[in-house]
């Protein structure tokens, strides 16, 4: 499964979203409590699958790769 977004690169917020729809389709899955954790990168992947899918991201966990104020206001506003 891969999700090329516009420029042709991986979306990897696309993907995200599309294997939690498949996920869904094989187990049981509470849609109210889907969390994100990761390291180092992975920690910055987590700021942004809960500002790009916000409705669908209960809570992150990042273990390390902590946004900036100044970065994540940038993404809202």
């Amino acid at each position: 499964m891969s999700c090329p977004g516009p420029n042709g690169r991986p979306d990897d917020v696309a993907f995200t979203a599309r294997m939690l729809d498949d996920l869904a389709t094989v187990m049981d899955v509470d849609e109210k409590r889907v969390y994100a954790t990761g390291l180092s990168n992975g920690g910055f992947m987590c700021h942004r699958l809960a500002a790009e899918l916000s409705g669908r991201i209960a809570a992150i966990a990042p273990v390390a790769g902590v946004e900036s104020f100044e970065y994540s206001r940038g993404l809202h506003g």
